[in-house]
This record gives structure tokens, sequence and C-alpha cells, in this order.
């Protein structure tokens, strides 16, 4: 793996360390010994009821299923509101292929069917498209049963399903992905998201982070996978940023990376985060709620979990070290990784409740509005 050289031409925060950062497929993660068949609990009606009863034939394409048309009017809203007395049946139904229509009429006579998961999406689409609730029911219990779909498994059919516009399938998988966030952050398919998906996975309460700085060091992270095409949507990406998280003296710093967000951003994002730090009816117990929206998490490969709890800020270099730690980890380390509970991660809370005043690099006067000292460069809400 390719590794970025920082010594003498980059600075440890340039923004051109994410350009020339690495990632992987999602598959380098993926387990080998990954369970290939899932079961799904079929009606269990036996054959012995369709005996000489097969009394409809149902054409897809070049293949003809001789079937029992009162079965299938029973258990399909499609065919109970199909009034024919034909013997003949052609279906035409967008994306529904012989083979799923063929899986779908053998549960019916199954108590238990392993199926392969790579045709569960194929299934759901076509039990909804059939009207088959019993059948859409238990392919959805398969897939938030995290014995056959763990994280990694469930941001791989979130790619899956967007590709075949599955909106609710992709947004349950998206609310799936917790221990894994940063292991998925360096990986191709992260840079490939649409817009839309980066800035709901990155507002999640869910997502599993040592601090608020990862979360946005992510965010540039995509949007360098082409800038060009993304940097319009930084401001929206920034509304997701937990500002109220991070210390201002990260937010100094971030200004000064390469200009990557634009200053007046950056001022507007600290005022309104010391004013919320120091709002006089801001108890500790409701700091406490607000710190814990994230998820909270610990990983011994981490390398600058130590720097954290001793206040130190993460550089974007020492950031996408840690990613490429966690890109040749194995399919196995974000199991490792630990949720901790009762915590409001690795963040100065003294500093943060006691931040009462942010020095700007440049004497400019204050929004009034923010009701704000505007008479001298110390800005103090």
């Amino acid at each position: 793996m390719e590794e970025v050289d920082v010594n003498g031409t980059l600075d440890e925060n340039s923004c051109e360390l994410f350009p020339q950062f690495k990632t992987v497929p999602l598959s380098t993660f993926i387990n080998a010994d990954q369970i290939e068949f899932v079961p799904i609990k079929g009606l269990g009606l036996g054959r012995s009821v369709d005996e000489n009863i097969e009394d409809v034939a149902v054409n897809i394409g070049d293949k003809v299923f001789k079937c029992n048309l009162s079965l299938l009017r029973e258990h399909s809203m499609y065919f109970s509101k199909h009034e024919t007395s034909d013997v003949v049946l052609n279906l035409y139904i967008a994306n529904l292929s012989a083979d799923t229509f063929e899986t779908i009429y053998e549960w019916i006579f199954q108590d238990m069917m392993q199926l392969k998961r790579t045709d569960l999406l194929d299934l759901l689409v076509a039990s909804r498209q059939l009207g088959i609730d019993k059948l859409t029911a238990r392919i959805w219990e398969c897939l938030t049963n995290t014995t056959y779909f763990n994280e990694l498994d469930a941001f791989q059919c979130l790619i899956e399903a967007r590709r075949r516009n599955l909106s609710v399938v992709s947004t349950l998988m998206m609310a799936r992905l917790q221990k894994s966030f940063l292991i998925l952050v360096g990986t191709c398919e992260f840079g490939d998201l649409s817009f839309p998906d980066v800035e709901t996975l990155l507002s999640s309460n869910r997502i599993g982070i040592h601090t608020e700085q990862e979360v946005i060091y992510a965010a540039m992270l995509w949007i360098y996978r082409d800038p060009e095409t993304r940097l319009p949507y930084l401001d929206k990406l920034l509304c997701v940023v937990r500002f109220e998280l991070l210390s201002v003296r990260f937010l100094e710093q971030l200004e000064l990376i390469n200009n990557f967000v634009p200053e007046q951003v950056v001022h507007e994002r600290i005022l309104l985060s010391i004013c919320h730090r120091n709002s006089k009816d801001m108890s500790v117990q409701r700091f406490k709620n607000i710190m814990g929206e994230r998820c909270w998490v610990k990983d011994d490969l981490c390398p600058y979990v130590s720097k954290l709890k001793n206040h130190e800020l993460l550089t974007i270099a020492a950031f996408l070290d840690y990613l490429k730690v966690l890109q040749s980890s194995g399919c196995h380390q974000w199991r490792e990784i630990q949720i901790l509970s009762n915590n409001i991660g690795y963040v100065d809370k003294e500093k943060l409740q006691h931040e009462k005043s942010y020095v700007r690099p440049h004497t400019e006067t204050a929004d009034t509005d923010l009701n704000c000292d505007s008479t001298s460069d110390a800005v103090t809400c």
C-alpha cells in the first residue's frame, strides 16, 4: 500500500494529504467465510395441497410455471386482483425474473428455505411487487438479523440497495453502521457515496468515533475525492458537524488548513459554539446529554487516543495514518472496537465548559446579532 509522504513536503495538516490517501475496496474487510445462504421460514403448506390442481400456466420470459391459481390469489395481492378465467397468465413485471418467481412459489410449500444472500434484495422487490406481505416481513427479519448481516454486510447491502433505488432498505442499513464507521471511511465505497448518503451518515448519532474531529476529517476526505464537484456541498456538510464538541483550538487550526473552510463560516460556527456552551441555563447534565449524542468508541489500534486524552489536537496526517492501520487490520477488527458507555468522548470537558473567548487571527468586527462584544479583538459571548 502506498504511503503518504509528509517528510519535508507536506505539513501534517495539509489538505493535500487527502487526495494522496489510497482507499481500499470494501471487499478487503468482508470475511472469506461470510455466510452464503440464509434461512427464510416458508409457509409450509406442503406439496400435497398442489396435487392435480395446477390450473394456470404463468409465463415469465421464456419459462412456463404450472401453478395453483387459488394459492397465488390467497397469498398475493397482485394475483387476488387478477380476475381471469384464462389458463395462461403472462407476467410482465419489471425486474421480476423467472428464477425469482420460482423461488417465491416454492416458498409457499416449504417449511424453511435456504436462500442466497445475494438473492434477498431481488426477492424483497418481487414480494412487494406481488403483494406477498408475509414473505416481505420475513425478508426484513433476515436483513435486520445481525447473525446474517453484520455492519460490514449492512454497508455492502446499502450500496446494492442504492443501485436498485431501494431507499427504505438503504435507510435501514445506514442505521446499522456503528463500530465499523471509521473502517468504512477508508474504503472506496465511502468515497463513492452520494452527498445525501454522506450527509445522512455523518449526521447519525450512531456512528462510532473517538472525537468529533474525525467526523470533519471524514467529510473532508469525501470532498477531496472529487473536489471540483463536491466543494459546493461543504456548507451543508458542516451543518452536520457537532461544532459544540470541537475545541476552539481545533477550529482555529481548521481555518488555517489550506483555507479549506471559509473564514466567515469558521467564525460563525465558533461564535455560535461558544454562545451555546456558555448559555447560563446549560446545566452540566444537559451538557453531558449534548455530548453523548455520538457513539463514542475505543479502539486499541488507534494511535492518537492518548493524545486526545491529553487534549492534543488531531492532525490530518495522524487521522489518515489510523485509517491505514485499519485498512491492514483484517476483517474482524471492527468487532474489537469497544463502545463506551456513560461518556462524552475524548474531549476536554473543562475547556469546553469554561471557554469564554476566542481571539481571531484578524481584527474584525463581530456580528452584532450574536450579542457578542465587538469592541475588541477578543470576542466574548
